[in-house]
């Protein structure tokens, strides 16, 4: 955090060797190499922005490197929603030695989303150094691109003077200083961290305040994100262990939670593959935390919405006889163990196995997930013959996603439910927990 803005609304630095990024450099490359035949040339600009990011991760990804929001407002529209009105995000790469490669890379950006009737670049000079700024006239005049080396630091901005509110000294004043921030890193262990986010809640809420409307206010509430003043997280690995702490401030009260630890060694022996490369083992309350995406999804709809939804859930458990509370949610453990083996193909993280403890009764759980995708299986069959998606039941009790090709899957079997991106990831894992693992301890 030394260095950063000590206004800074929001912060994401990531401090590692790089190794998260070389995870995705199989499928940056197949981006990379569909652009470059033409493949992606019909799609819509924002999505061909959106696989773009994807495809530069690894290339941020090889230094340390922070994203800094210094700004974001939104305001309500006529049509009863709201719009972003402002917004001052920068990207800072925390080693110049990568310079050649970030600005050939903005210039493949520059050549692939701007035009010479629409856009123009000017070279402006700072007391701070030389930065580029581009204007778009198709875009609000707040929303301009600016890049340029401060120090030993290469940043990329996103708003007008993006830039300028991050290339600042070290010293005094940076983030590192702010009293609250530095409890929060030494409640954390946030100095032996590979990644740290910090939030200001409250000034966040306060920016957003005017493009608010009640019905955002409604699923905040129903999460509970409008009791939240600071939010601080670090993360880091011993060993294959991704460990996860929180600092919060909550309606002026501060609290320390380990959100992911390291499992004992003989847990891990029974819960986590010999084959994975890295897991993570979380503590959670599944009746609590389901309980609060429900509502704040409920809120979010419109009243005729939220009737149908309801309506919906009401009469399926009433048709294939389900009780979702008695019959999964109660059922559930304190455990959430999430691994990557087998690796998915393309390296994509959040694409890995899941595993959810159940403290209860496994049968009920097993009864419950068979008649409901049973259920949604003949439904999708009645309503769409012959056609895709469809939900398919393997012979080893593995429900599954069909698109044409084999998609997420689940399954469960005594003591977890296992989820995955695939059949055959479920598969491995299944039996792997059929030979080695009984009922997790919810005391462990």
């Amino acid at each position: 955090m030394c260095g950063l803005p000590s206004d800074a609304i929001a912060v994401l630095v990531v401090m590692g060797d790089g190794s998260h990024a070389s995870r995705l450099s199989r499928a940056a490359g197949f981006i990379a190499t569909a652009h470059d035949m033409g493949l992606l040339s019909g799609l819509p600009v924002k999505t061909g922005m959106i696989l773009d990011a994807l495809a530069a991760w690894p290339l941020i990804g090889r230094k340390p490197f922070a994203i800094v929001c210094t700004e974001v407002r939104a305001e309500p529209t006529e049509a009863g929603g709201h719009k972003l009105s402002a917004l001052r995000l920068a990207l800072v790469l925390f080693d110049r030695a990568g310079d050649p490669l970030v600005t050939s890379g903005i210039q493949r950006f520059l050549n692939r989303y701007t035009n010479a009737e629409e856009s123009f670049i000017r070279k402006e000079k700072t007391a701070q150094g030389a930065v580029y700024r581009l204007v778009d006239r198709r875009l609000p005049m707040w929303a301009a691109v600016e890049w340029g080396a401060f120090e030993n630091h290469y940043i990329v901005g996103f708003g007008l003077d993006a830039w300028r509110d991050v290339a600042k000294p070290a010293s005094p004043g940076s983030l590192a200083d702010v009293p609250w921030v530095r409890q929060a890193m030494e409640q954390t262990n946030a100095r032996k961290a590979s990644g740290l986010l910090y939030c200001d809640v409250a000034r966040l809420r306060e920016r957003l305040g005017p493009g608010l409307g009640e019905v955002d206010r409604q699923v905040l509430h129903a999460l509970q994100a409008d009791r939240h003043d600071s939010v601080f997280w670090a993360w880091d690995s011993v060993g294959r262990a991704v460990w996860l702490n929180r600092y919060a401030r909550v309606a002026g009260r501060d609290f320390t939670t380990k959100l992911a630890e390291p499992l004992a060694p003989e847990d891990e022996a029974r819960m986590v593959p010999a084959e994975a490369d890295w897991y993570s083992a979380f503590r959670w309350d599944g009746s609590a935390t389901i309980g609060r995406i429900s509502a704040a999804y409920l809120v979010s709809r419109s009243p005729e919405n939220r009737r149908r939804v309801e309506e919906y859930w009401s009469s399926l458990a009433k048709v294939a006889s389900l009780d979702f509370q008695q019959d999964l949610i109660d059922q559930l453990g304190d455990r959430i163990v999430v691994h990557n083996h087998p690796p998915h193909p393309l390296g994509v993280g959040l694409l890995s196995t899941f595993e959810f403890s159940v403290s209860g009764s496994t049968t009920r759980v097993s009864d419950l997930v068979e008649r409901l995708f049973k259920e949604w299986s003949g439904a999708l069959r009645r309503n769409f013959p012959g056609q895709l998606p469809d939900l398919t039941r393997t012979d080893d009790g593995i429900w599954y996603l069909n698109f044409g090709l084999q998609g997420p899957a689940v399954a469960v079997t005594d003591g977890w439910i296992i989820v995955g991106p695939s059949p055959m990831a479920v598969r491995v894992n299944l039996n792997r927990l059929r030979r080695t693992v009984g009922k997790p301890e919810a005391a462990r």
